[in-house]
C-alpha cells in the first residue's frame, strides 16, 4: 500500500486495519494519541516503529518499499515471512526498509 507523506496518520491505521482484515482476517486495535491522528505522517518521528510494535504483539510486521520518491510503500505480513518478503522485494529491483530504519524515521 501507498502513502503520501503528507497524509494524516488515521490514513495509516485504516491501512494498516485494512490490509489485516483483508489479507489475514484480522483486526488488531491500534491505539494512537488523538492529538496526532490528523498530523501528517512526515511530522510523527518514530510513528512507524509504534505501529510496529503494536503489530508485532500478533505476529505482523511493517515493511517499506524503498523506491526513493515521497510516499511510503507499505509492507504488512508476518513475521514468519520476512525473508520471503526481503527476497520478492529484491528480486523487483529495490530496497527493504523496515520500521526501524533512519530513512522511514525522518532522521535523513
Amino acid at each position: 500500500m501507498a502513502l503520501d507523506w503528507k497524509q494524516e496518520i488515521t490514513d495509516l491505521v485504516w491501512r494498516i486495519n485494512s490490509s489485516l482484515k483483508d489479507n489475514f482476517g484480522v483486526k488488531i486495535d491500534l491505539q494512537i494519541l488523538r492529538n496526532m491522528a490528523k498530523m501528517p505522517l512526515s511530522r510523527q518521528k518514530d510513528v512507524f516503529k509504534d505501529f510496529d510494535k503494536s503489530i508485532q504483539t500478533q505476529n505482523f510486521k511493517l515493511g517499506f518499499i524503498d523506491t526513493d520518491s515521497d510516499e511510503y510503500v507499505i509492507i504488512v505480513y508476518k513475521i514468519s515471512d520476512e525473508n520471503e518478503v526481503k527476497g520478492a522485494i529484491k528480486r523487483i529491483g529495490y530496497n527493504y526498509l523496515d520500521a526501524n530504519s533512519p530513512k522511514i524515521n525522518n532522521e535523513n
